[in-house]
């Protein structure tokens, strides 16, 4: 045996004689140690895809409000809470919200843990394992779930938080319905018909839960005889997820990525084409269990149209195959048969006939991971006869999980390279290189956005959310003409979309057509009325015809729809400032500048409020960090000239002066530049 595997069994035999002291408490550090090893590399991952319409951009979930959440989010009311609540103590600081999905997966672990212990302590089983073998079995199953790498799309993707906390829930139920009906706890059984309501809350593919639930009853509990009470609580269990993920579901629809996408048609394939391609997509997902390379966020996955195509006949096969193996291993390894059975459950309510927007996401798999990792431990537990060799096998697994888990977190911690990974395996799909394309312009490079932008659109020619993308990329490179042909083009294309009206109103502001402006901006938020960009584009509006007190209502309104808008914080000082209300104006730009650091006009202005106050050595310093973000600011410069001309720096004075001199002049301002010139004193 060779040194690296003397080193894993020793590091075994020091948990387990720790074990021996405080399993539970044991156990949980590993996991959370272990979880936290493997997704460290991945807590400073950015927003991503869909977390932009969920989160980012997201009004709803910005202020304490659960009435508004009911109406909007019924059936996943305690993801969205969960997500208000993350944003109101941390703002959008990324890691905090990895931190967040960090902990809720490690505490799923922990009940996939206690889920397997209290199994191989039913009546089928008790007698089959010796106790520290059901303890080691236990946490080996606990740690392939918390380390497979698939379940990376459902930790680091940010808004798949609804995915991880049902699955908290689901094993939580399970775990309590176990322990209730093993040790006739009524406690027990009230905690798991509260994790299903939750769980009912959270996202709807806990509706399999009761199914789950006559399963494992079946396979382990089934000698049990039951009291009333049990009678009881196990209906309240079984009808939880079935009445109320039907009418949860039943909520306020808004205009989301989901919309958008019906909209274009996405998700309108017939039933059978559905089916057929949920069969292949399946045998993808035991392919990926089993091999977990290749992974992709956004896979360009052919629609099957034929159950007699070779993909789909064969995957047939190989399913009837795992369903029969199932079948066979239920009376000479039930535990086995169970874990088969439990990924197929686990999967059916979004692999079924029922089609969604997407045939195939990683993080569908959540759930079947539990039943994999049980399957896997114990098939192994079962060939491998020597405890020492089975141990070393299982480190040696886990260590490749951990380290292929921890490889596929730094890979999502760089979004560029993350994007173009998904770009490289999905080349021909239209999707990834209009989200390529985004990231290139929240950076700032708009050149790149656009020729992504553009790949998107030959693609598909009817993407045009793209189209709108494109539209904004070609105004931020001031090429007006092509920006005002491509948002008209969306609008004329699909008139119910807000964000070309938006955009093409800043086009027209730019061009002073403010009447039209005015029109497409009122459009935009009628659409949508939480528009924030509508709202700024309003409000710059009132504020060019001296309307300072409807300015600041727009303003206000896009404050409150997206706190996180620098320039509506930016232009709501603005307004105060010239109502003469200093301090409101002085908090707005701070905001403006906690949010986007090198915001050089707020500087500025703040600057302006210093000064005028008298605080001339603040004004130096607030100036400073102006001229240090954008050094092209002419007006900046002769503000700083002022401050230090006030505390008697006089060479700092006509240095900073001359250079104000120097930009008016390059802008075509000579006026201001001579004015200025007459003005300096003599060296």
């Amino acid at each position: 045996m060779g040194s690296s595997a003397k080193g894993i069994l020793q590091v075994i035999k020091e948990l387990r004689s720790s074990l021996k002291e405080n399993r539970l408490l044991g156990v949980f550090l590993i996991i959370l140690s272990a979880g936290i090893i493997s997704y460290a590399s991945g807590l400073l991952a950015d927003f991503q895809f869909d977390d932009y319409y969920t989160i980012v951009n997201n009004p709803l979930i910005k202020h304490f409000s659960p009435s508004v959440l009911w109406d909007h989010y019924k059936a996943r009311l305690v993801t969205n809470f969960s997500f208000t609540l993350n944003y109101l103590l941390f703002g959008l600081n990324v890691f905090w919200w990895h931190i967040v999905n960090l902990i809720i997966h490690v505490v799923a672990a922990f009940f996939a843990y206690l889920l397997t212990l209290i199994t191989l302590q039913s009546p089928v089983l008790k007698d089959k394992f010796k106790d520290d073998d059901r303890h080691l079995i236990a946490l080996f199953s606990s740690l392939i779930f918390l380390l497979h790498p698939v379940q990376t799309q459902a930790v680091t993707y940010i808004v798949q938080r609804a995915t991880s906390l049902a699955g908290l829930f689901y094993l939580g139920t399970m775990y309590f319905y176990a322990r209730a009906r093993l040790n006739n706890h009524v406690r027990s059984y009230l905690w798991a018909v509260i994790f299903a309501l939750l769980g009912s809350m959270t996202k709807p593919i806990v509706i399999t839960l009761p199914f789950m639930i006559i399963l494992y009853d079946f396979c382990f509990l089934s000698s049990l005889r039951k009291t009333k009470l049990e009678k009881f609580f196990l209906w309240a269990l079984f009808l939880s997820p079935i009445i109320t993920v039907p009418f949860l579901l039943v909520g306020k629809a808004d205009f989301t990525w989901e919309s958008i996408q019906t909209i274009q048609g996405y998700g309108t394939m017939p039933q059978i084409h559905y089916l057929l391609t949920q069969i292949k997509v399946v045998m993808t997902y035991v392919r990926l269990l089993f091999f977990p390379v290749g992974q992709n966020l956004d896979y360009d996955y052919r629609i099957a149209a034929s159950f007699f195509e070779p993909a789909v006949f064969f995957s047939a096969i190989g399913l009837l195959a795992l369903a029969w193996l199932a079948l066979r291993l239920f009376k000479v390894n039930r535990l086995m048969s169970f874990g088969i059975l439990w990924f197929f459950i686990a999967l059916s309510a979004q692999s079924s006939i029922f089609p969604l927007l997407d045939v195939i996401y990683e993080h569908r798999l959540y759930l079947a991971v539990y039943g994999f990792s049980v399957f896997l431990c114990i098939a192994l537990y079962k060939i491998i006869k020597f405890p020492k060799l089975y141990i070393t096998v299982m480190g040696f697994i886990i260590l490749a999980l951990a380290t292929t888990t921890c490889l596929r977190n730094m890979l999502w911690a760089d979004s560029v390279a993350f994007m173009q990974d998904v770009v490289k395996k999905s080349p021909n799909k239209a999707r990834p290189h209009n989200n390529l394309g985004f990231i290139y312009f929240t950076r700032g490079d708009f050149a790149r956005a656009e020729s992504e932008y553009k790949k998107a659109i030959a693609l598909d020619p009817n993407y045009f959310v793209a189209y709108n993308n494109l539209g904004m990329a070609y105004y931020e490179q001031d090429k007006i003409d092509e920006a005002k042909e491509v948002f008209e083009k969306v609008i004329m294309m699909y008139p119910d979309y807000p964000d070309p009206y938006t955009g093409l109103g800043l086009v027209y502001q730019g061009l002073g057509r403010e009447d039209f402006s005015f029109r497409l901006f009122t459009e935009a938020v009628t659409i949508y009325p939480y528009n924030a960009a509508g709202y700024i584009g309003l409000g710059n509006i009132y504020q060019s015809r001296g309307d300072l007190v409807t300015a600041k209502k727009q303003f206000e309104k896009a404050v409150w729809f997206n706190p996180d808008s620098a320039f509506a914080h930016y232009n709501l000082g603005n307004v105060s400032l010239r109502q003469g209300n200093f301090y409101e104006a002085l908090l707005s730009y701070q905001r403006a500048v906690r949010i986007r650091p090198d915001f050089a006009q707020a500087f500025n202005n703040m600057g302006n409020i210093f000064f005028y106050f008298g605080d001339y050595e603040k004004a130096v310093d607030v100036y400073k960090k102006s001229i240090q973000y954008n050094p092209s600011l002419p007006e900046t410069h002769l503000n700083l000239a002022n401050a230090l001309f006030e505390v008697g720096r006089i060479a700092d004075s006509r240095y900073f002066a001359s250079r104000a001199v120097e930009l008016y002049r390059r802008q075509g301002r000579s006026n201001t530049a001579d004015q200025i010139q007459e003005k300096l004193p003599s060296p």
